[in-house]
């Protein structure tokens, strides 16, 4: 909800949903390294055939080819054919792990496997050449790594092909391509053996590889082919459903929202997205928000709040909360003598600690007070209208005011609950990055536990004046702001992880804010242009927190107020 003093309602909503999905990660095969295997005939093992081998009476060795329809006695074959035998002898004697044969062939004829029948990470390269009368063949095995290492659709992936095979001890691989590598979104490099690219489809693929192989015996290279299993598992963004919610809803709101205020000197731009988790079941947005300035008065108004998910109706809860809250504070403030404030803002600088109580009690009290309490009775209000538990429309509640001074920018913040608002300046020559946090985050003892602004016990009477008090703090920064950021802990907690970080450590502000504005971090190809028409930057900023960060699928809603002049 944007609004100024002139006009207090909501700019128009828009719809802007995400797809994706968080714990449906596929876990793919890992890669196996298949040992290399020796795969011998007639299901005959290595020792058995050797021990067959040792028996000459009845090994093929012992006939001659070219002599059998001459004679049966090997004295009778001329000098010739004796010659030839012991070639023969000598090359299959080298050659009994190398390849397979048939008991009953020529001893000459080498039987090789089909590449179809051996196992995974195997092939056979036949090398065949004729020496005389005599056609010389030898059968080498190659080892390889039958699968390529996995991969994740839209995720850049490289694997180096040059010690794919495990080297024979004679031959030499040469020349290894993929064959049509651009279909799997891949480009090699020869020269460097490297398989590059960001996959475009998930699943599992086959890859051609081509390449040649030479025999330190043989004269001609023999070309091969063999295929390698990739499997490139889903983005998980993609196994995300994104069902828009039914407005038949009780309560229904927009999945998305954004809007942008121009004020003297100051944006104040917001955006809200619906979490993933709720994308996924169809189920509505959660958070609100809201921003408001009033030219008579100079002051600035901005407020997120983050319903309950465990509470049926929350997204009801943060929506009347942020409406009435911003309605009632804009009004009050507007009664604030600016002149006092100057005042104490002053004596404050000095270090008057009463200034500070009078800040705070006398000036801040009376808007926050009355329009923290105005939204709690809203809430309750409708709860008994509508015949509901209190409950049901749990929501937290964070709230800035902020304003220039003659002393500086003054701003001040009422919360309950996570999520965080601080100021942030941005390194400059001679000066670090600096950190101001403006509220103190309510976490439990537990992983997405909370306060609710809506729990009766802070409004009690005897504990009301004091929560609200002990709530409200304020700052006034006397050198230039760059942002102050107001969040729900869909943003704090992927983007800062801990309370401490966000609000100790400059370091994950500066990537924070580099992220935002320079490179767009995971959702957007570049930073958003805080400069730039109004709507475009508010849109930029919805776009922005579409981003994906395993485990946090809340929803996410974020304001910046910064610095802006017309001609910047």
């Amino acid at each position: 909800m944007m609004s100024s003093e002139e006009d207090d309602q909501p700019v128009p909503e828009e719809d802007a949903t995400d797809p994706s999905e968080d714990n449906l990660i596929s876990n793919g095969r890992t890669r196996e390294a298949d040992a290399p295997q020796e795969t011998v005939a007639d299901g005959e093992t290595l020792s058995d055939q050797a021990a067959g081998e040792s028996d000459t009476s009845d090994s093929p060795l012992e006939t001659e080819p070219d002599a059998v329809e001459q004679s049966e006695d090997f004295d009778d074959a001329d000098e010739t054919t004796a010659s030839e035998t012991d070639v023969v002898r000598k090359q299959e004697l080298e050659l009994t792990s190398d390849f397979t044969r048939s008991p009953d062939s020529d001893p000459l004829d080498v039987v090789i496997e089909p590449d179809s029948d051996l196992p995974p990470g195997q092939c056979q390269v036949e090398f065949t050449e004729q020496v005389g009368d005599t056609r010389k063949t030898i059968a080498v095995m190659l080892s390889f790594d039958p699968r390529l290492p996995n991969a994740k659709k839209g995720t850049p992936w490289k694997s180096s092909l040059k010690d794919l095979f495990r080297k024979p001890d004679a031959a030499e691989i040469s020349d290894i391509r993929v064959i049509e590598p651009s279909k799997y979104g891949l480009d090699y490099d020869p020269a460097a053996g490297l398989l590059t690219g960001t996959p475009e489809e998930d699943g599992d693929h086959e890859i051609e590889i081509s390449f040649s192989v030479s025999h330190p015996e043989f004269s001609e290279l023999v070309p091969k082919t063999v295929l390698l299993n990739w499997l490139v598992n889903p983005n998980p963004r993609d196994l995300w459903k994104d069902i828009p919610s039914k407005e038949s809803l009780p309560y229904w709101k927009v999945d998305s929202d954004h809007g942008a205020l121009e004020g003297d000197g100051y944006r104040l731009v917001g955006a809200s997205q619906r979490g993933r988790s709720h994308a996924h079941v169809g189920g509505c947005r959660d958070d609100d928000f809201g921003c408001k300035y009033s030219k008579s008065s100079g002051w600035y108004l901005f407020a997120v709040a983050d319903g309950a998910g465990s509470c049926e109706f929350s997204r009801k809860g943060s929506e009347l909360v942020i409406r009435k809250v911003l309605k009632v504070a804009g009004e009050k403030i507007a009664d604030l003598d600016i002149e006092v404030l100057e005042q104490h803002v002053a004596a404050h600088l000095q270090g008057d600690e009463e200034a500070k109580r009078e800040i705070v009690l006398k000036l801040l009290y009376p808007v926050i007070g009355e329009a923290t309490l105005a939204a709690y009775r809203e809430v309750c209000d409708f709860a008994v209208k509508e015949e509901q538990e209190l409950k049901m429309f749990s929501t937290t509640l964070l709230l800035t005011l902020a304003r220039p001074t003659k002393h500086g920018l003054f701003f001040a913040s009422y919360g309950i609950g996570d999520g965080g608002v601080a100021a942030y300046c941005a390194p400059r020559e001679g000066k670090e990055a600096q950190i101001i946090p403006l509220n103190k985050q309510d976490g439990g003892a537990f992983a997405g536990e909370t306060l609710f602004f809506t729990m009766k016990d802070f409004w009690t009477e005897e504990n009301m004046s004091r929560q609200i008090i002990e709530r409200t703090s304020f700052t006034v920064v006397q050198e230039e702001v760059t942002v102050i950021a107001a969040m729900t802990d869909g943003v704090t907690d992927p983007k800062f992880e801990t309370d401490h970080n966000f609000a100790n450590q400059p370091e994950r502000w500066d990537m924070f804010w580099k992220e935002l504005t320079v490179t767009g971090g995971e959702a957007r190809d570049e930073g958003i242009n805080l400069h730039g028409p109004i709507d475009d930057v508010a849109r930029d900023l919805l776009e922005y927190l579409n981003f994906f960060s395993r485990g946090n699928h809340d929803d996410r809603t974020l304001i910046l107020f910064y610095p802006h002049s017309p001609s910047a």
